[in-house]
This record gives C-alpha cells, structure tokens and sequence, in this order.
C-alpha cells in the first residue's frame, strides 16, 4: 500500500512523515513478535474476549492515514491467548 501511494504522494511532507513512521512500526512489531517467538519458555494464555483486544488494536492505530475503521458483526467472540501477543500480530 505504501508503495503504490507513494507514486503519486511522494512530493507531500506529510505522506513521507506517515510512510516512515508506518514502515518503522511495522519493523518494530515484527522485531518484537521474533524476540517473543524466540523465547524459550511458553507464554500462559487466557481467555479473552477477541472483540475487546480487535477494538484495543484499532484504537492504537488510529494516529495512521487511512484510519482503520472496524465493523464487528458478532457479539462473543473467545480465545484461549496471551493478550499482549495476540495484539501485536
């Protein structure tokens, strides 16, 4: 997406400020996501509901161009998970 915006925004400041700080998040949650795959003891997980950590997430990234928008259809929805890695995939 960045890329094929970048075509015609790439003259705009605030297009290069947004697209450097996209490209940084991203490698920053993937260094993250690695450093915690490559933990050797298992993480416990609970029970979560899956409705709440989506709207967490979304509300974290709503600094970003676009702005995530989030339409959820169901109300119940659980998961047996470490919340903090759950967020970051």
């Amino acid at each position: 997406l960045v890329v094929e915006n970048a075509a015609k925004h790439k003259e705009n400041p605030a297009f290069i400020d947004d697209m450097i700080r996209t490209i940084d998040n991203s490698v920053q949650r993937m260094s993250n996501l690695l450093k915690k795959l490559q933990q050797t003891q298992p993480t416990s997980g609970r029970q979560l509901e899956l409705k709440n950590v989506i709207i967490n997430s979304v509300k974290k990234c709503q600094d970003r161009l676009p702005p995530p928008t989030l339409r959820i259809m169901e109300d119940s929805l659980k998961v047996v998970a470490d919340e903090d890695n759950l967020e970051m995939i």
